[in-house]
């Protein structure tokens, strides 16, 4: 029994995994940064919340979902711009962008971007269960 090994086939392997990795990293990143840019601008439109006005609790938890409603669409909305946005070394050794999972299913990176930034938010639900 001879075991040879395929260099070529190795090789080839090698740099497609490689490439896969540098794509993931780079979706990551972009998720998380367009996720915290657009968790800013958020935080631009929904009002400071002051818990010294004594607000009701029910009215802030439906603020509350307003904002979670308002983020689900944006997330949406950026997962799907981020789809057409074409990575560089497409094609390289047979390498295609369109098959790396983390491009359909990056959404926790770009979530986590977005509630990460979210004072608003953890303020009003201190305010209803603190």
């Amino acid at each position: 029994m001879k075991f040879e090994i395929d260099y070529k086939k190795l090789k080839t392997e090698a740099v497609i995994r490689s490439i896969k990795m540098l794509d993931i990293g780079i979706l990551t990143i972009l998720y998380f940064t367009l996720g915290y840019i657009f968790s800013w601008l958020i935080n631009k439109i929904y009002y400071n919340f002051d818990p010294n006005k004594e607000p009701i609790k029910i009215l802030v938890f439906l603020e509350i979902c307003c904002q979670i409603f308002f983020i689900g669409i944006i997330t949406y909305i950026l997962r799907n711009i981020i789809e057409l946005i074409p990575f560089p070394l497409e094609g390289i050794y047979g390498y295609q962008h369109s098959k790396v999972r983390e491009l359909y299913s990056g959404g926790i990176a770009l979530i986590f971007g977005i509630f990460y930034a979210q004072d608003n938010i953890k303020n009003k639900l201190n305010y209803i269960f603190g």
